[in-house]
């Protein structure tokens, strides 16, 4: 049996109002302590911090969301079971689009300050990221609108959970109620910690500013992480000259192996 997972949030969509004369390059300035971020063989995460500004006069009535978009992959996800004694992967499923890195940080609870239609909308928080699987996926048309619907059913469910808790653990994804701080007058900080597993690409940073449910400015900056030095040739060689990386990968290995076995016999000479 299919289950139709968007068909509820597109019904939401069209009936809930949204404010598409939002102005997404004024009324709110923001900036980060740090556009680039390099990552090295040593690398054990970074902590960036997020300055911002919005009108003095309407402090009181704003409220800001920091989301931290990652660089996208796919993600395969499998359940364990018990084969002839063995714990094995088995139903694997692959997702598709799914951000290395997600952070979503604010003024007050999310619940507090977007209606559920919005939070889904703009995918603010781990919950509400479109996260799919096209190859159990088809396109149908109801009420005549184009609607996914997915053969996976109940199960679609389980495993985009399991996929946010693996990630959760990882300290990839995270929600900060509390994450952004009002300063003095219109100004607001939020900090961004990268583990040491963050994937390395093109993060999207972006800052909304909320009054009364409703979006009415939004701004965004683009954070870079980037291998460098030996970290960057090893990763580039790989990706490039697999086959070049390979070979010189074994000649190491038997190099490395042939000199611990002379070092071994010469001990017990």
């Amino acid at each position: 049996m299919m289950r139709v997972f968007f068909l509820m949030a597109m019904i939401l969509f069209i009936s809930f109002p949204l404010n598409t004369s939002a102005r997404t390059d004024e009324g709110v300035a923001a900036a980060l302590t740090a556009d680039t971020v390099e990552v090295t063989a040593n690398f054990a995460g970074a902590r960036l911090s997020l300055y911002g500004a919005i009108d003095r006069a309407q402090k009181d009535d704003t409220d800001i969301v920091v989301v931290v978009y990652g660089p996208l992959s796919k993600v395969r996800v499998a359940q364990k079971d018990r084969v002839l004694g063995l714990w094995v992967d088995t139903d694997p499923v692959v997702f598709e689009g799914v951000p290395g890195y997600y952070m979503a940080a604010s003024s007050e609870p999310l619940e507090n300050i977007v209606p559920f239609a919005l939070r889904r909308f703009y995918q603010l928080g781990p919950s509400h990221l479109r996260l799919r699987v096209p190859s159990h996926e088809q396109t149908i048309e109801q009420f005549g609108l184009p609607v996914v619907i997915s053969d996976l059913g109940a199960d679609y469910e389980t495993y985009r959970q399991a996929l946010i808790r693996l990630m959760s653990r990882e300290q990839l994804y995270n929600l900060d109620p509390a994450g952004v701080r009002f300063l003095d007058g219109g100004l607001f900080r939020a900090d961004v910690q990268l583990p040491a597993r963050a994937p390395t690409g093109d993060y999207l940073v972006s800052v909304y500013a909320f009054q009364n449910g409703q979006l009415y400015s939004k701004r965004s900056r683009v954070l870079a992480v980037n291998r460098v030095g030996l970290e960057r040739m090893i990763y580039d060689a790989a990706h490039q000259h697999g086959w070049i990386y390979g070979a010189f990968s074994v000649t190491l290995a038997v190099v490395f192996g042939l000199g611990a076995t002379l070092m071994s016999r010469r001990r017990w000479l």
